[in-house]
């Protein structure tokens, strides 16, 4: 039978979320699994799927390490995204002070 997470939070019954896989949004950019966690921010349940993530990494063909890893070449990408963007808020930021000052 297949995991499921549960609908409710078991310790403080409120409603469960669904977040999806990601990168971090701070440094240092570190890849998460998707999870299930409670809405109530104070409280801090959360699931995963352990065994279904075993079951679906297992059947992932193993990569010749001479090709590199594409998963870390991904999350290098989306780490150097994130820098780009956040620059390019930075200089938004600038041009609206600047363009505020005259």
């Amino acid at each position: 039978m297949k995991e499921q997470p549960p609908i409710q939070c078991p310790e403080c019954l409120t409603a469960i979320r669904y977040i999806p896989a990601g990168v971090s949004k701070k440094p240092p950019y570190k890849p998460y699994d998707e999870f299930w966690g409670c809405k109530n921010m104070e409280c801090k349940y959360t699931w995963r799927p352990q065994a279904e993530l075993k079951r679906i990494r297992a059947e992932i063909p193993v990569v010749n390490e001479s090709e590199g890893n594409p998963q870390e070449k991904i999350v290098q990408g989306l780490r150097s995204s994130y820098m780009v963007l956040t620059d390019i808020k930075k200089l938004l930021q600038d041009i609206k002070e600047i363009l505020s000052i005259k």
